[in-house]
């Protein structure tokens, strides 16, 4: 049972009674696990997530089915290599070979993930949650791409909301900040050049290379 009190000035404050059951857990559980949840809304709904592209090919490596919403911590696994141009087939015995640089750009993505939205950022422990289910999901990615490269995923730090900022809002505030940047003017994607370039149009168009 849970009680929420409405305040309006100059009218009597009001009590509500709330009934909670299931649904407290299954909300957050939907973050990590969506297959359940989403199996009766998508079905065998098709999408453009192909073999062929990206996302369709980490899917694959990952054990996933491209028809279905992802993990949260693999779509930031994704996202994060992805943006650093890493190849979704095997290496080969000798493994994949990782440029300085490239592994420098992962380790940072990796050190400053910021959660914006409230539902994530309103659910206690998330961040640590979060952050201990990307570092696992990187390394079996990696094994199975055989990177051959020595503690690639050292650390995976979520960052908290800057104070004042409730998680809710983050996004509106820095969307209303980047509009005004220069920069970002460049960064945008129409819809004909994603339909023919798709993601491996967003390594050329992203703010920091």
């Amino acid at each position: 049972m849970r009680e929420c009190y409405s305040r309006i000035y100059d009218r009597p404050t009001r009590l509500f009674r709330f009934k909670l059951y299931d649904e407290v857990m299954m909300a957050p559980l939907y973050l990590w696990h969506p297959l359940p949840f989403h199996h009766h809304i998508l079905g065998d709904s098709q999408n453009d997530n192909g073999p062929n592209t990206a996302l369709g090919q980490y899917c694959e490596l990952a054990g996933l089915d491209p028809r279905q919403a992802l993990p949260l911590a693999h779509a930031v696994a994704f996202s994060v290599l992805n943006s650093a141009g890493i190849t979704w087939k095997a290496g080969t015995e000798e493994g994949h070979v990782i440029q300085e640089s490239v592994l420098a750009s992962i380790r940072r993505s990796l050190n400053s993930i910021l959660i914006a939205g409230g539902a994530l950022g309103n659910i206690p422990g998330s961040r640590i949650f979060l952050a201990d289910s990307v570092k696992e999901v990187l390394n079996q990615i990696l094994e199975r791409l055989n990177v051959n490269v020595g503690n690639l995923v050292e650390s995976v730090e979520v960052l908290p909301s800057p104070r004042e900022i409730l998680p809710e809002v983050l996004s509106w505030k820095g969307g209303a900040v980047a509009a005004r940047l220069e920069a970002i003017q460049e960064c945008f994607v129409t819809n004909g050049e994603w339909k023919a370039y798709g993601f491996d149009l967003l390594r050329d168009r992203r703010l920091y290379s």
